[in-house]
């Protein structure tokens, strides 16, 4: 795809925190809900750090759960996009969600699993302890879409913290992907060097 689905990718949902800046979940919702039906619909915009007022639409996408497959006892999850498959498997699990990127749907390696959002979380936690490590940024960030208005979790990569500071995906505990905002390019070329920004934002979605 030219644009990947960000994924990345709804009724209202308020994630409960504690005080003491820890996201415990909720047992009826996964991070990003996975059976098979469930879809997600994105607009992705792009814009530039130079002119906030140049956002430009891109390109609209459909993400669709298409095939569950067993694997090892563990039940991963397929998607489609425009009537394609998309080359990511996911699964959640009791810290979170899991993706494989494959090649061949038919020889998936487990073993090659990465946690993709941590969840349950807690404020400033970062995974995983390699690098380069994801930092959760916020447990109840406000993002409104078209297609409604959700308290997310705000998931970034650690080591862009104090640059980059809009980056990151939002994303609701039983909805999923609400917003994701990445940069694409740095023109080193001028002064101070220009940031071309891709934002994708859900403005629909069908949950099963």
């Amino acid at each position: 795809m030219k644009y990947s689905v960000l994924l990345i990718l709804t009724f209202l949902v308020f994630v409960s925190c504690t005080e003491t800046g820890v996201n415990n979940g909720d047992n009826a919702k996964e991070i990003w809900p996975l059976k098979i039906g469930n879809s997600w619909t994105y607009n992705t915009y792009r814009y530039f750090s130079s002119d906030m007022d140049s956002l430009s639409f891109l390109i609209t996408q459909t993400l669709r759960v298409s095939k569950k497959v067993t694997i090892m006892d563990e039940d991963w999850y397929f998607f489609e996009s425009e009537g394609k498959m998309v080359k990511v498997a996911m699964t959640n699990r009791k810290d979170g969600l899991w993706t494989i990127d494959f090649k061949d749907s038919t020889k998936i390696n487990v073993d090659s699993a990465k946690l993709r959002y941590k969840y349950p979380t807690k404020l400033n936690e970062t995974y995983p302890s390699n690098s380069p490590a994801a930092i959760t940024r916020s447990l109840n960030t406000e993002v409104v879409t078209p297609a409604g208005k959700f308290s997310c979790i705000w998931y970034s990569n650690y080591n862009h913290i104090g640059t980059h500071e809009n980056e990151g995906v939002f994303c609701a505990p039983g909805i999923g992907d609400i917003k994701q905002e990445w940069i694409k390019n740095i023109d080193n070329n001028v002064n101070p060097p220009d940031t071309s920004w891709h934002r994708t934002i859900l403005v629909s979605y069908v949950i099963k």
